[in-house]
C-alpha cells in the first residue's frame, strides 16, 4: 500500500493530458452534478448585478468594474433574453459553461501535478479536494467576476510554473508562448488587482529564467548538437567524414571506456586509420594541402536566425500580454461602450483608514492630530466624515470620503502620505487596530462562510435602495416625479394659501422622501426578470439549509484562513527547508564518497546529468591531427589522447541528475504567483469570501512544488 501511495509517474505534459485527463474531467464533472442541480440557476454576487444594470442599459458603462467581465455577463443575459425571453435563461447558461471551464482547467492542474513526478497520494488527495471541497465547489454556481476571473487564472497559473521550472526554455515553443501571452491578456482584463500580481510575478518569473543565448538546455548544461555541429564543419573543411558519438550506434563493438559515452583513445586512433585508408582507396591524395582545401557549396553551414534568451522571451511575452490588456483592449472597449472613467481608490483604504481610526480615538485630542496635519489630510478627504463612518471591518466607509470634485495634486497627496507616516509613528496602536480588523478573515480560522445560493439577497430593501441611486438622473429628482395615472406631480404647490419657509422645508422633505421611494418602485420593476431565484422546491431548500447550517457551524474546513494563510505557509515552509544548513549537511552525509562512487559495473550506465557536468568532448575527426593541427606545432598523438580525458564519475543521487528536484530559485520563483496573489488579498477593502476563489482552485498546484521532479521543456518542434 505505502509503495502504491508513493509512486511516481514523471511524463510530459502531453502525454499526461491524453492518458488521464478525461478521466480527471469526467470524475470531476460527475462530482459537482449535484451541486449544479441543487442550486441552480445559480446566483449572482453584488457587483454582477451592478454589471447588469450596465449591459441592459439602465445604468451607463464604468470602468470600475472590467469591461471584460461585463461585456460576457452581457452576453449571456442578452442572449437568454432572446432566446428564451428571461436573462435567467442567460445566467443558467453561463454557470454550465462556467462550472466546465472550471473542471477542465481542474483536470488540466491534476494533470500537471502528475506531469510534475509528485507522489500518488497527492494526486489523490488534491482530486478529492478539488471535488469536495465546499471552498471550491460551491462557488460554481457563482456568477461573478472572481469566479471568471479563476477560469483563465488556472491554466494561467500552470504555464507560469511550468515557465519557471523549465527557467523560460518552454516558451521557446510558438504556441505554447501564444498561449501564455493569451492568457496573460485574459487574467489581467477580467480583475483589476491581476496587473499587479502578473507584473510582480513577472519579475520573479524573469529572474528564475537564463539570459544567455548560448548553446544551452533549460538546465544551463551545454547544447552538444551545436559543438557537434562546429566540429563537423572542421572536418568537412579538411575534406574528412564526421561521426560524433550521438550518431554512432551504441550496439558497436568497437571499445569504450565509461566517461559518459565517449569513445576509448585507442578505439579513435583506430577509426582514424581506418577512414585514412578509405580515403586513400577513394583516390583522394594525402597531400595536406589537399585535404585543407575548402569545398564550399558542399561544407557550408547554413546560418541560423539568431533565438532570443530564455529571459527576454519571457519578457516580450509578458509585455505583449500587459500591452494587449492596458494598452489595445481597455481603451478600444471604454471608446465602444462610453465608459466612465472610475478611479482607483481602493489602495488608499490604507492610508484613510488608520487616520480615520486616530480621529476616531481621539475626538477633542487637538494634539492627537495637529491643525497643520489635519489640513494636509482634508486636502485629500474628508477627515471628520471618515472618523464618524468608520467601519472596523473593511475600507470602503473611509477611502469614499476621498475627494474627487477637484483632483488633489500630487503635492497634496505626497504631504497627505507625510503626515500618514507621521501618525503612525506617534499612534502605533491606532494603525494596528485600523489594519487588523480589515484582515482579519484572511488569517482567523473561526471566521467562515457559506456561498449564496440565489440572488433574493441582492434585492431586499437596503439592496434595492443602493441599486436605484444607479437610475438616470431624470427620474431621481423630485421635478420629476409624477403621478403615474395623471402624469402631474402631486407635490407642486399650486399657489393657493401662503408658502411659509417651515412649510417649504417640510415639502422639500416629503419631496425626497417620495422621489427616493418612486426610485426604488422603479428599479425594482427594471430588476424583476432576475427575481425568484429562491423559489425551489422543498427538498432543495431542506439540502441547502442543512449545508449551510454544516459549512457555518464552527467549521474549521470553511474558514478562509486556512486556503489564504496557513496552507500557503506550509508550502513556502517546506520549499525554504531546502535552504537551511541541516538540509545541506544531511545532503552531505548521504553523498557517497569517492570509493562509493557509482561504477559502470553496478547500474550498467552513468547518469546522464554526469555528462552535463563536465566539458563536452568529441572524438576528433581523421586526418585533422595529422595534418592541419600538425601544422599548429599540436602533435597529433595529444589531439588522440589528452583531448578525450575520462570524466570523473558522479555521485548516483546528485542534486544535478534529471530526477533530481528543480532548482530552488524556479520553484521558488513559481510560488510568487500564490504569493503575490495572496499579499493582493490582504490589501484589498475586506476580507470578502469571493476573493480568494483563485486561490482555492490553484492550492493543488502550488502543493505539488516541493514534490515536483526537474522540470523539462518539451522539445521544439
Amino acid at each position: 500500500m505505502a509503495s502504491f501511495l508513493t509512486a511516481r509517474h514523471p511524463s510530459t505534459l502531453t502525454a499526461s493530458v491524453k492518458s488521464v485527463f478525461l478521466r480527471y474531467f469526467a470524475f470531476i464533472a460527475v462530482a459537482w452534478l449535484p451541486w449544479l442541480i441543487i442550486a441552480w440557476p445559480g446566483a449572482m454576487r453584488d457587483d454582477t448585478l451592478a454589471q447588469y444594470l450596465q449591459a441592459s442599459g439602465i445604468h451607463q458603462y464604468y470602468t470600475q468594474h472590467p469591461l471584460f467581465d461585463t461585456l460576457i455577463f452581457g452576453l449571456f443575459w442578452h442572449a437568454g433574453s432572446a432566446v428564451a425571453g428571461t436573462p435567467l435563461a442567460g445566467q443558467a447558461a453561463y454557470i454550465v459553461v462556467q462550472a466546465v471551464l472550471l473542471a477542465s482547467g481542474a483536470a488540466f492542474t491534476l494533470c500537471y501535478i502528475r506531469k510534475l513526478g509528485a507522489p500518488r497520494w497527492l494526486v489523490i488527495l488534491s482530486l478529492l479536494y478539488l471535488t469536495t471541497s465546499y471552498v471550491a465547489v460551491g462557488s460554481i454556481v457563482t456568477m461573478g467576476k472572481d469566479s471568471l476571473h479563476t477560469v483563465f487564472f488556472m491554466p494561467f497559473a500552470v504555464m507560469f510554473v511550468e515557465a519557471c521550472l523549465t527557467r523560460g526554455a518552454v516558451l521557446a515553443r510558438k504556441p505554447v508562448a501564444i498561449t501564455f501571452v493569451a492568457l496573460a491578456f485574459a487574467v489581467i482584463a477580467s480583475k483589476r488587482t491581476a496587473l499587479v500580481i502578473v507584473l510582480c510575478a513577472g519579475c520573479c518569473l524573469l529572474a528564475a529564467c537564463r539570459g544567455n543565448t548560448g548553446n544551452g538546455d533549460a538546465d544551463g548544461n551545454v547544447n552538444k548538437d551545436a559543438h557537434s555541429s562546429r566540429l563537423r564543419d572542421g572536418a568537412r573543411s579538411h575534406g574528412r567524414h564526421f561521426v560524433s558519438n550521438l550518431e554512432r550506434n551504441p550496439d558497436s563493438d568497437q571499445p569504450r571506456d565509461h566517461t559518459c559515452g565517449r569513445q576509448s583513445p585507442e578505439s579513435c586512433r583506430s577509426q582514424q586509420n581506418q577512414q585514412v585508408q578509405q580515403s586513400q582507396l577513394r583516390g583522394r591524395s594525402g597531400d595536406r594541402n589537399t585535404r585543407q582545401r575548402p569545398q564550399p557549396r558542399a561544407r557550408q553551414r547554413l546560418r541560423r536566425s539568431p533565438r532570443l534568451s530564455p529571459r527576454l522571451r519571457a519578457f516580450v511575452c509578458l509585455a505583449a500580454a500587459v500591452i494587449l490588456a492596458q494598452g489595445v483592449w481597455a481603451p478600444l472597449a471604454a471608446a465602444a461602450t462610453h465608459a466612465n472613467p472610475s478611479p482607483g481608490r481602493e489602495v488608499w483604504g490604507l492610508v484613510t483608514q488608520p487616520v480615520a481610526q486616530v480621529a476616531h480615538d481621539h475626538p477633542n485630542d487637538r494634539t492627537a492630530i495637529t491643525p497643520d496635519q489635519r489640513r494636509a489630510l482634508n486636502a485629500i478627504m474628508n477627515l471628520d466624515q471618515a472618523a464618524a463612518d468608520i467601519n472596523p471591518h473593511r475600507t470602503n466607509e473611509t477611502f469614499q470620503t476621498l475627494r474627487e470634485h477637484p483632483q488633489p495634486t500630487t503635492a497634496q497627496k505626497l504631504a497627505a502620505l507625510r503626515v500618514w507616516a507621521e501618525l503612525g509613528v506617534a499612534h502605533p496602536d491606532e494603525y494596528a487596530k485600523a489594519y487588523a480588523g480589515p484582515i482579519r478573515g484572511w488569517w482567523d480560522m473561526s471566521v467562515n462562510f457559506a456561498y449564496p445560493t440565489d440572488s433574493d439577497y441582492l434585492f431586499t430593501r437596503g439592496y434595492l435602495k443602493q441599486w436605484s441611486t444607479f437610475l438616470p438622473e431624470t427620474v431621481t429628482g423630485a421635478s420629476a416625479v409624477v403621478d403615474s395615472a395623471t402624469g402631474q406631480n402631486p407635490n407642486v404647490n399650486t399657489g393657493s394659501g401662503p408658502d411659509t419657509s417651515a412649510d417649504a422645508a417640510a415639502n422639500g422633505d416629503d419631496d425626497a422622501d417620495i422621489a427616493a421611494a418612486q426610485r426604488i418602485v422603479a428599479i425594482e420593476h427594471d430588476l424583476a426578470p432576475l427575481m425568484g431565484t429562491s423559489r425551489k422546491p422543498q427538498w432543495k431548500r431542506t439540502v441547502l439549509n442543512d449545508v449551510r447550517h454544516w459549512v457555518r457551524d464552527d467549521n474549521p474546513l470553511t474558514a478562509m484562513g486556512l486556503y489564504v494563510t496557513w496552507i500557503p505557509l506550509i508550502i513556502g515552509a517546506a520549499l525554504l527547508m531546502r535552504l537551511t544548513p541541516w538540509r545541506r549537511m544531511t545532503r552531505r552525509r548521504r553523498s557517497p564518497q569517492p570509493g562509493q562512487l557509482e561504477q559502470p559495473d553496478q547500474l550498467g550506465r552513468i547518469s546522464p546529468s554526469a555528462c552535463a557536468r563536465q566539458p563536452y568532448a568529441y572524438d576528433v575527426p581523421a586526418g585533422i591531427a595529422s595534418t592541419g593541427i600538425t601544422s599548429a606545432g599540436i602533435a597529433s598523438t595529444d589531439i588522440a589522447t589528452a583531448d578525450i580525458a575520462p570524466a570523473t564519475p558522479v555521485p548516483v543521487d546528485s542534486a544535478s541528475s534529471r530526477t533530481a528536484a528543480p532548482r530552488l530559485a524556479s520553484a521558488l520563483a513559481a510560488y510568487g504567483l500564490l504569493f503575490f496573489t495572496i499579499l493582493s488579498l490582504y490589501a484589498s477593502p475586506e476580507a470578502l469570501f469571493w476573493y480568494p476563489i483563485p486561490v482555492y482552485f490553484t492550492l493543488p498546484l502550488f502543493s505539488a512544488l516541493p514534490f515536483a521532479r526537474a522540470c523539462r521543456a518539451e522539445p521544439v518542434r
